[in-house]
């Protein structure tokens, strides 16, 4: 048998794709391809009657081709026999009157009540403004499939009807809720999760049948959704029954034909390969049946509406996936209105249950794109159900209606034919044959409806029940709503999918103090890189899953930025048993609904007020308990909401510590660690042993491993196995969850749909939250923070220049949107916008006189040409450059955003980017930010602030921050540079690559090549550019006249040759070097010479330069071979360090390198030396520069292999007068 291959996925050369040409093609391609089928794609076997050929099992391959239409048509009618035969059907399942809503539950979101538009802790329940969303959104719902258990299940051993009755009120609130939507014409359904056998088991000892029987029954609610299920067991359906409560039943996976006896509806993942429709299986074998189709994750609605209006199926309108907002687009929700309407009023006159369907009816004219069925009713009636699966508008003839017809004009009736989408009655054109033809016209990826009736419009009456008011009783009503409704076409709808954007909730002040206080302990402040992954089941990249912080652009599983983490105390332990029971004593609190609150076996409760649990307990608490002995006291406390471990902090003056807090801690401010003792998995070090019993185990002590290791390097302790700990909570308008760290060693068996475990520094999980009755988990904890002393530092956000500290200078994370023209006052740029890469720069437009200006750019590579970037985690926006960029027209679907910068990148570590200038006269306050990124390496950003406006001024200080990322990153950091400074003043920044090093405690050194060997191109290299305090160009000597030195530079470095050797002017070399604080001279003789050269093994140069006590000393030289070997060496002259060599070597031409010496935590007077000497007679070596620039913090090198990126987005300038 052949299938029906998708319609012209492929179309000839030169025809385009949805072209009234590509539409000849495919139906002349059908015709041809398939002529040879002869019974289409229905097959029953003797092995299985209900088997047949489609592209899943709850779905049938439609004809061919028209032509064999009938024998297509009669094999579905063989299948329904005997297929129905084989089972023994009977439709007694119909009967029953509780359950014939199913047959028109059109529209049935699968919602979480967590979510903000249904419930708040504020307000509680508000069915009725969730329902009016809806309602405006996309017309309104049939039936609520309410979900409270999967993801949160798991976290403790509460199970999935332990989850459903700790919502808050319990069954009482639940009740009054349901009665409230089912009073709105929508059923409510609850998910039963099959998979949840490891959990705490009934008390009762009823089976999963039984409880969800009375589940409902208690509930007033009307069935369930089997997770996971391709089909339910019988006895959940008799379960209800034996209690006077037939339930509803909806199966995952659709259902098999046998629960046709049993199964009213079900969920359909349906396959969408084919142009023409499939046919849904279980309504043809009973048109009762109604599948939901359901495609959670799908951002196009299109094909799910188009193969259930072709059905006359229902679509699951399912937004809140698991916590994550899959918005149903405008375009959609409007598609979602129309076909929902028509469906409920021809499914409230019977069309949609007909048992005289006839899908892929031949009634209609434009085959290969329009698809038709047709539904007829009492031989006087018919409904044509048609979806256009072109790309193009369908116009004319679009059906033609046989005078044989039920409809047709030998039935002896007086018809009326609608076009009942547009609302609006159609002049039939009847041929001489009688056979009708009607034209309308059908959208482009759009739906048609037509209507064949003798009756009057406003004789034929339907009765409908949806959440949206206002329905229309009679036809005549419903064309005049549709014809309103579609006087819009839905392409001039949004389309375009986006993020729903979250936001960090402020985790309350807190009182500093200067000394930790309180068994806490102090976490020194300091930039970090925060990477953090969750470990969420379900959810991609693409859909919003897991978190968005300050720095994102949209939610993402997988997070790393630059952070400067200020300073705070944190608690040594979480919160115990005896520090609660203290709290308790002090504030009074008890709670108003004291559901599950410390419910466990810790605590005495006193008589006849012990822990309210079960599934009626919900009510207030009426004295606390106390610890139940000593013991117990030093066990974390448990089973307390994220609001009271809030309220508890900051009843002692702390608060929550954000989820950077709390990983910084626990890492000791190491990203690398991946558990608190480091990066290897001790199980000696945490409680380990993963518990899977069916009711959680008490939990451990906090000090049990404290003896063993298992702290942070801060003397964080208890951080990983005894209990999740709160962090962050992340909010959208929809949902609220807390990232949970520190994972608890429970986790119940049977199942990989549980809570997941997030052992390592390094990951997290997400709680989903409701209120106080529903969080209270046996395995969640927490501790505090504290705020550290007021930071007084240049890094400080509030630091301000001063004749002490002449420059403020911080890294910080770049927020996810940048508004330049709000941050650049003065002057802004930004790189990386124009498309065509001819000019990557976009200015501030409309600069009078400049108090300051952004000045000196350059943009280099030492090895590949800049490109434009387009992926890096932030968009920047303006309105006042020379072109504009509004937040709204940057797209973050999938990630991409704006234009934001160009990159480059190296595989050997040779990079330079190159440096922006910043100027502010006498008066006034400058601050500059510079938005950078980099991918996979070290890189380093410096700057250096000189008096005056010129460039040549005294240097007032320097600052150089060294960044890293987690090597083999994958996706890009950004970091945020801001420096504050007082005029007249020059601030000269740079942004490079660190290249691969070695490195001891005290001296690193790494070369970059400027020139490659043999190679006739070199690098231009900006003395000026980064080298702060001394630098010397050699022309002809060593010293005297002979050399060009830097303006005020002190003569720190001095050089000598080794046997006093007379050196030669070098002049042939394609490495250049400029400057413009130097010794004056004409700039167009600055290259005529490039160092100084001497011939002969063993000789060489020397150069002394003085270390500083304190910080970082920095020296570059620059050297070249020709021809020959080169030795350099490095040393200190206190020996506190072996020497270290490099060698420089080209035997078939010239090779030039710059090589750089960091020197930290000398001897005080202690002297760098490096000498530079020549391997053998042959060849010649070349001195060429050096220099000297000195930092008052130290710079960290790490060793890389310089394979990564980096990028420059943006700089802006603010300049206001000084205070």
């Amino acid at each position: 048998v052949v299938r029906r291959t998708p319609c012209c996925k492929s179309a000839p050369f030169g025809v385009r794709p949805g072209s009234e040409t590509y539409f000849r093609y495919c139906r002349l391609t059908m015709k041809i391809t398939f002529v040879a089928a002869a019974v289409g794609a229905v097959l029953v076997n003797a092995q299985d009657p209900c088997a047949t050929t489609g592209p899943t099992g709850e779905q049938i391959d439609g004809p061919f081709v028209p032509g064999e239409y009938k024998d297509w048509f009669d094999g579905l009618h063989n299948l329904k026999t005997q297929c129905l035969a084989s089972i023994q059907y009977n439709d007694s399942i119909y009967d029953y009157d509780e359950i014939k809503w199913t047959r028109t539950a059109f529209m049935q979101p699968q919602m979480h009540p967590y979510d903000l538009f249904f419930y708040t802790q504020e307000g509680g329940y508000n069915a009725s403004r969730w329902l009016d969303d809806l309602n405006t959104r996309y017309g309104g719902i049939d039936a609520a499939l309410v979900w409270p258990t999967y993801t949160n299940i798991g976290i403790d051993s509460r199970s999935q009807f332990q989850q459903i009755t700790s919502m808050p009120g319990g069954i009482d609130a639940i009740t009054k809720f349901s009665a409230e939507l089912k009073a709105a014409g929508v059923n409510v359904l609850w998910p039963y999760n099959p998979w949840d056998t490891g959990t705490h088991r009934d008390d009762q000892n009823r089976t999963d049948a039984q409880i969800l029987a009375w589940l409902c029954n208690v509930t007033n609610t009307d069935g369930f959704n089997g997770d996971t299920m391709g089909s339910v067991p019988e006895e959940f359906f008799q379960a209800g029954v034996d209690i006077g409560y037939p339930i509803a039943i909806e199966p995952e996976g659709g259902g098999i034909a046998d629960s046709l006896n049993w199964d009213t509806m079900g969920w359909g993942y349906w396959n969408y390969a084919s142009v023409a429709p499939a046919v849904s299986k279980w309504k043809w074998l009973e048109p009762r049946f109604l599948t939901n189709v359901c495609d959670r994750w799908n951002k196009n609605k299109t094909d799910n509406l188009q193969y259930a209006w072709f059905n006359a199926a229902g679509y699951e309108t399912w937004e809140n996936v698991w916590g994550t907002w899959n918005e149903i687009v405008p375009a959609d929700g409007e598609a979602i209105r129309r076909v929902g309407t028509m469906l409920r009023f021809f499914g409230a006159l019977g069309f949609t249950t007909t048992d005289q369907w006839y899908p892929h009816t031949t009634d209609v004219v434009q085959e290969g794109s329009v698809f038709a069925s047709r539904f007829e009713l009492s031989s006087t009636e018919a409904l044509w159900t048609l979806v256009n699966r072109g790309g193009l508008n369908s116009t004319g003839a679009q059906l033609s209606i046989s005078p044989n017809s039920t409809v047709g004009t030998n039935s002896g009736l007086e018809l009326h034919y609608y076009d009942c989408y547009h609302g609006e009655e159609l002049k039939p054109d009847i041929a001489s044959d009688g056979t009708v033809t009607l034209s309308f016209d059908i959208e482009a990826n759009g739906y048609g409806c037509v209507f064949a009736t003798p009756q009057d419009g406003n004789a034929k009456r339907a009765n409908i029940q949806c959440s949206a008011p206002a329905q229309p009783q009679t036809l005549f009503e419903f064309l005049t709503v549709m014809k309103k409704m579609t006087s819009r076409k839905l392409a001039s709808y949004r389309k375009d999918w986006t993020f729903l954007l979250q936001e960090v909730v402020d985790p309350g002040n807190s009182t500093p103090h200067d000394e930790p206080v309180n068994s806490t302990v102090r976490c020194p402040g300091g930039l970090y890189r925060f990477d953090t992954t969750g470990v969420e089941i379900e959810g991609a990249a693409d859909t919003g899953v897991d978190a968005q912080f300050p720095w994102e652009i949209r939610p993402s599983k997988t997070h790393s930025a630059f952070i400067n983490v200020p300073t705070f105390d944190i608690d040594v332990f979480p919160v115990t048993v005896g520090d609660y029971a203290q709290y308790l004593a002090d504030s009074g609190y008890l709670p108003k609904n004291a559901h599950n609150w410390l419910s466990d076996d810790s605590w005495h409760w006193p008589e006849g007020t012990g822990p309210i649990v079960g599934p009626y307990g919900h009510g207030p608490a009426t004295a606390p308990p106390k610890p139940r002995n000593k013991s117990v006291a030093e066990r974390p406390v448990v089973h307390v909401s994220l609001a009271e471990a809030r309220e508890y902090c900051s009843f002692y003056g702390k608060r929550l510590p954000q989820i950077w807090e709390w990983q910084y801690a626990a890492q000791g401010g190491d990203p690398s660690n991946t558990y608190p003792w480091g990066t290897d998995l001790d199980p000696t070090k945490f409680p380990s042993d993963l518990n899977q019993d069916f009711d959680t185990p008490p939990r451990g002590k906090v000090t049990d491993y404290v003896d063993s290791g298992g702290g942070s390097p801060f003397g964080v302790q208890d951080l990983i196995g005894n209990i999740w700990q709160y962090t962050t909570e992340v909010r959208d308008i929809h949902t609220r969850a807390v990232l949970l760290k520190g994972s608890a060693n429970y986790r119940p068996t049977g199942s990989d749909w549980y809570f997941p475990q997030a052992l390592e520094l390094n990951k997290h999980n997400k709680y989903f939250l409701m209120d106080d009755s529903y969080e209270r988990a046996a395995t969640v904890g927490f501790r505090c923070v504290t705020d550290g002393p007021e930071d007084t530092s240049t890094a400080s956000p509030t630091c301000q220049p001063s004749d002490d500290s002449p420059l403020c200078a911080r890294a910080d994370y770049t927020p996810g949107y940048v508004d330049l023209t709000a941050l650049g006052s003065t002057d802004w740029i930004h790189f990386g916008d124009d498309e065509n890469f001819t000019d990557y720069v976009t200015r501030k437009g409309g600069i009078a006189s400049l108090k300051g200006k952004l000045s000196g750019l350059s943009l280099s590579s030492n090895s590949n040409n800049l490109t434009q970037m387009t992926n890096v985690p932030a968009a920047f926006s303006w309105t006042n450059g020379h072109t504009s960029k509004t937040p709204s027209g940057i797209s973050v679907e999938s990630g991409a955003n704006t234009s934001v910068g160009v990159w480059t990148q190296s595989s050997d570590g040779s990079l330079s980017f190159g440096h922006i200038n910043a100027t502010v006269e006498a008066g006034h306050t400058a601050e500059v930010q510079f938005f950078v990124g980099l991918q996979d390496m070290d890189a380093q950003f410096s700057a250096s602030l000189s008096s005056g406006t010129s460039g040549h001024g005294d240097i007032l200080a320097t600052f150089a921050q060294n960044v890293s990322t987690a090597v083999g990153a994958s996706d890009p950091n950004n970091v945020a540079f801001t420096l504050r400074f007082d005029g007249p003043a020059t601030l000269v920044s740079t942004w490079g690559m660190v290249p691969p090093s070695f490195c001891t405690d005290i001296l690193c050194y790494y070369n970059q090549a400027t020139r490659a060997c043999g190679s006739d191109d070199g690098d231009s290299i900006d003395l000026t550019f980064n080298h702060h305090d001394d630098w010397v160009k050699y022309e002809t000597d060593v010293s005297g006249d002979g050399i060009v030195r830097k303006y005020g530079g002190g003569e720190k470095i001095t050089t000598t040759v080794l046997d006093g050797s007379a050196p030669t002017p070098y002049v042939d070399d394609e490495v250049s070097f400029s400057w413009n604080d130097g010794e004056s001279r004409d700039p167009s003789q600055q290259d005529d010479y490039n160092g100084i050269a001497l011939q002969g093994q063993d000789l060489g140069f020397s150069i002394s330069i003085p270390v500083a006590d304190v910080g970082t000393t920095e020296a570059q030289v620059w050297v070249g071979v020709n021809q020959t070997t080169g030795t350099v060496t490095a040393s200190l002259s206190d020996g506190s360090v072996s020497p270290v060599s490099h060698a420089v070597e080209c035997q078939n031409g010239a090779h030039n390198v710059g090589l750089t010496f960091d020197v930290h935590g000398a001897q005080p007077n202690a002297t760098l030396n490096v000498q530079f000497s020549q391997y053998s007679s042959d060849g010649s070596i070349t001195l060429q520069a050096a220099a000297v620039s000195y930092y008052d913090s130290r710079r960290r090198q790490l060793v890389r292999d310089g394979d990564g990126s980096f990028n420059f987005q943006a700089a802006t300038l603010s300049v206001t007068e000084k205070q």
